[in-house]
């Protein structure tokens, strides 16, 4: 995807894809669908799809194809190209930057912080991610609790953040410096009743070392969210009624259906559809003579 001809290591370019049969050239582009991923060197369609070939989410007969009880994803489960956040507060306000001389901190956060904290953010930072405000001396886990999602350090949308209210394990643990007893904490703790998770500070009420909770979301902050944009839609459609006393199994009884899988952005005013794509050919996601199940 980038746009020079000069190969990374383990890497290919031009000279590379123009001698496959058939041959075609590098992109040399951002990405428009993750499917694209499979003209990429070394990527096999086993990885990208793992067993669960038409992409419900549920071992299928037939799909076990290790026979381990167990569906394995391909990357395909994991990834996307449509993730942008509008980097602003719950109500649809401005966000205030402050590594921004210009951010009116004071009329912004003095309904929560003292003068004299406000002061020591103003001439604390530049700040790496809003996490360092925790270092602030007068900051404490409840104040940046309250204001966290009124600040940010990057002054447009931001693109490919993890909602960590949703991400399964996998994906959590792609973050830097995530290891997997964190990962086990802020998923037992957002799986809890009635706990309050609109924005990112809830990393700091997992059950863990206080100062352990501070250096990992000084990390990942800017890599993270509480709110999406970008909805996946999976729809399908068929006529055909189930022939009481066939001899046909369920499986040869004829039908007709349309797969149709589609991506919906809210981020546009109306939300509209960014990606549109007949998938039939990956087959019915489920039994068509039971009710689907939920993956």
């Amino acid at each position: 995807r980038d746009e020079n001809s000069e190969p990374e290591a383990s890497g290919a370019e031009e000279d590379y894809y123009i001698t496959l049969d058939p041959p075609y050239s590098c992109k040399n582009a951002f990405f428009e669908t993750v499917e694209e991923l499979l003209f990429v060197k070394g990527v096999t369609s086993d990885l990208f799809w793992g067993e669960d070939r038409n992409q419900n989410g549920i071992l299928d007969p037939r799909e076990d194809l290790d026979e381990d009880g167990e569906l394995d994803f391909g990357f395909a489960n994991f990834i996307t190209v449509y993730s942008m956040d509008k980097n602003e507060q719950a109500d649809g306000s401005e966000r205030l930057n402050i590594n921004s001389p210009e951010a009116d901190l004071e009329n912004g956060l003095n309904d929560v912080l003292s003068s004299s904290t406000i002061s020591s953010i103003q001439t604390s930072g530049p700040y790496l991610s809003v996490g360092y405000l925790l270092d602030v001396q007068g900051v404490t886990t409840s104040d940046f609790k309250r204001i966290v999602d009124r600040i940010t350090v990057i002054p447009t949308p931001i693109l490919g953040q993890i909602n960590i209210n949703t991400a399964p394990r996998q994906i959590l643990l792609t973050l830097p410096g995530m290891e997997e007893e964190m990962v086990e904490a802020m998923i037992a703790y957002r799986s809890q009743e009635e706990v309050n998770l609109s924005n990112i500070g809830w990393i700091l009420d997992v059950s863990l070392d206080e100062e352990m909770k501070k250096q990992q979301l000084k990390l990942i902050a800017n890599q993270i969210t509480t709110r999406s944009y970008q909805f996946r839609i999976d729809s399908v459609g068929r006529i055909g009624d189930r022939l009481e006393g066939s001899s046909l199994t369920e499986e040869e009884r004829p039908f007709a259906f349309k797969r149709i899988l589609a991506i919906y952005d809210k981020l546009q005013d109306p939300p509209r559809p960014i990606y549109f794509k007949d998938i039939s050919r990956q087959g019915f996601p489920y039994n068509p003579w039971e009710q689907p199940e939920s993956p």
